[in-house]
């Protein structure tokens, strides 16, 4: 799983074998995320309940001090999943 920020910094570097992150928000722009999972053999990519294309732009709607994005990928079995967690903070 690669994951990318425009509009706010993760915390640390992203890896795979972590699971909950933290990225400080620049100014009141708008924040961007793209999530690409480490294999094509996925059934599906969901960003904060929200179904995805994997590389695809997904626009946060953030306008508290504070958001929690999940980020869920499922496997090709439709079972096996993955969940990550980006909490954005201004």
């Amino acid at each position: 799983m690669l994951i990318d920020l425009r509009g706010a910094t993760l915390e640390r570097r992203f890896t795979a074998t972590e699971h909950e992150y933290r990225a400080k928000v620049a100014g009141r722009g708008p924040v961007t995320l793209l999530a690409w999972p480490s294999s094509s053999r996925i059934q599906s990519l969901t960003i904060d309940g929200k179904r995805v294309k994997p590389g695809a732009a997904f626009d946060v709607p953030h306008g508290s001090d504070s958001k929690t994005l999940p980020i869920v990928v499922t496997a090709a079995d439709g079972q096996t999943t993955q969940t990550y967690h980006v909490t954005l903070s201004r």
